[in-house]
């Protein structure tokens, strides 16, 4: 009582953090995901008052989590539709090979994966890697899109979930394109008008 703290709380998708006086005192990477947003602070318990200021938010844009094999034809259909429709929904697209700060890649899939709004995974090719990713994704409740062209048989695990067929041609990522825009619009609640990507 009687003493200003400095208070920063970082929400990154599902991972919290709370620094009190450059002390982190909170690392939290496990909450539920929920529709909407929200903000709260609350003083408790032999606190008759207490003043919240100055409280400044810096907001930026949501990222989706890319998950694909790293090669052609993925990597177009990733440039020429993912990618352009993911930013024009205003969400930043992340993928762990466009991530270039040393480190380790795991510990980047695990982090990006926490903090992400959304994952798209492209599951054409049985990639081990993808499928520990759209796990991972699972076991955070991330909403998860699941895209793999025409004809692809997917594994049993996979194949109750909704997936999104496409044939890579020009006229298949046009089709592509609306059905990744009517899903996302829906898994995250946001309205996504047809623009042309």
């Amino acid at each position: 009582a009687g003493r200003v703290y400095d208070l920063k709380l970082a929400l990154d998708g599902q991972r919290l953090q709370l620094i009190v006086d450059d002390v982190k005192v909170l690392d939290y990477s496990r909450l539920s995901a929920t529709g909407g947003t929200g903000i709260g602070l609350l003083a408790v318990r032999g606190c008759p008052s207490a003043e919240f200021g100055p409280l400044k938010i810096d907001d930026r844009r949501p990222n989706a989590f890319i998950a694909m094999q790293f090669s052609e034809p993925y990597n177009e259909v990733y440039r020429d539709a993912i990618r352009p429709l993911v930013e024009e929904i205003g969400y930043e697209p992340l993928r762990v090979d466009e991530i270039s700060q040393p480190g380790i890649v795991l510990n980047d899939i695990r982090t990006q994966l926490t903090e992400a709004s959304v994952v798209i995974a492209e599951v054409t090719e049985a990639n081990p890697n993808v499928y520990y990713e759209i796990g991972v994704a699972h076991a955070l409740k991330k909403p998860t899109v699941l895209l793999a062209e025409k004809g692809t048989k997917l594994p049993f695990d996979l194949g109750p979930h909704r997936c999104i067929f496409y044939e890579n041609s020009i006229p298949g990522r046009a089709k592509l394109l609306d059905a990744l825009r009517a899903s996302l619009g829906a898994l995250l609640g946001i309205s996504v008008d047809k623009r042309s990507v």
